[in-house]
């Protein structure tokens, strides 16, 4: 009998040792084999499945469980010219329609195809009025550049386009902040930084590609844009996301509309400050506070992680890959959680009254 229930328990050890979990919790520390700091600049889906970083200290890429680690060789003022990063401060990175990478710094703009030596442009070449990058975004077979105090440049089928702020409708809006994509209208929504714009001025300007003025910018006026909100996030079935630490509101191009979706008390009662969002392919907001992270789908809390999963509460990035994993970044590591039950709604917690 002994022997039978020996027999049983082992099975029984043997069946929970293969069951796969549904969720997966992973976090890295920065070290020789894995991601190079935290001091996380941006986070894109590159080719395949990998996940880049642009940091304050070279390029990350994260693909199939392991990290590479790209840095400058520059030896002077210069820069790597031969190869990526040109410098080790990443600002900002994106993939083309062609698989081209697209790295912004402060000094230089590369286009990188992978294989052979990088197009590095810098203050020598005077091809676009400024190579200090601020943002990066593309439309189509359009890149669009936020380019220092000179608003925006596109390159499109091997051609420069500058559009200064003055004739394309940013006035004195003269530093693009941050640009995201409607995927509906494939609108171009920007923000732009308030130190340059009197009071009571927008700081927010989307471009339409059917406007007859094209390409130019129209301002967005709502009593419920603030001119703090900077951030802009493209929402994953059209229209775009506006935030600050204190709110989240959603506008669509097509009609013209702002709408409020949630003020930052809503979400907890210690909650305080929202220091980043991102959008999942199903449309959860994924946001990051000084509580850890929230997911809100329909009006309801679908998931919260805290310091159980992130280590520390205080969460200042986030991004959701291709693969739907949740990346998040403190002081001290970058992780990312993953769940397939993270959307079912049963589990869901409604948003109180703002």
């Amino acid at each position: 009998m002994y022997r039978h229930i020996i027999l049983i328990l082992l099975l029984i050890s043997i069946t929970f040792s293969v069951t796969p979990t549904a969720a997966e919790n992973v976090n890295f520390w920065p070290g020789v084999n894995s991601i190079s700091s935290t001091s996380v600049n941006e986070i894109a889906n590159g080719i395949n499945d990998q996940v880049l970083f642009a940091t304050g200290y070279g390029l990350s890429v994260y693909e199939d469980g392991k990290w590479k680690r790209y840095y400058s060789k520059a030896t002077n003022k210069i820069g790597y010219l031969d190869g990526i990063p040109y410098d080790n401060y990443v600002f900002c990175v994106e993939y083309d329609i062609y698989n081209n990478l697209w790295l912004g710094y402060g000094g230089a703009l590369q286009i990188y195809d992978g294989y052979t030596q990088p197009l590095t442009y810098s203050y020598d070449q005077r091809i676009i009025p400024s190579y200090a990058v601020n943002d990066l975004q593309r439309i189509g077979d359009q890149m669009w550049i936020a380019i220092g105090e000179m608003g925006v440049c596109c390159y499109q089928n091997g051609e420069w386009i500058w559009l200064p702020p003055y004739e394309s409708g940013l006035g004195d809006a003269t530093r693009v902040y941050d640009m995201a994509v409607d995927y509906a209208s494939g609108s171009l929504v920007v923000t732009s930084n308030q130190y340059y714009i009197a009071d009571g001025e927008p700081h927010h300007h989307v471009m339409r590609p059917d406007s007859p003025d094209y390409p130019y910018f129209d301002d967005i006026v709502s009593p419920y844009l603030k001119s703090d909100m900077t951030h802009v996030r493209s929402g994953a079935h059209g229209g775009v996301y506006f935030f600050n630490n204190d709110a989240i509101v959603f506008y669509e191009p097509k009609s013209d509309t702002v709408t409020p979706v949630l003020k930052v008390s809503q979400l907890d009662s210690e909650a305080v400050r929202i220091n980043d969002l991102a959008v999942a392919p199903d449309n959860t907001l994924v946001i990051a506070t000084n509580l850890g992270v929230f997911g809100v789908k329909d009006n309801a809390i679908v998931k919260r992680l805290t310091h159980k999963e992130t280590v520390l509460e205080e969460i200042k990035k986030v991004f959701v890959d291709k693969n739907n994993r949740w990346w998040y970044v403190n002081k001290y590591l970058v992780g990312y959680y993953y769940d397939e039950d993270t959307y079912k709604a049963v589990s869901a917690i409604e948003l109180p009254t703002a």
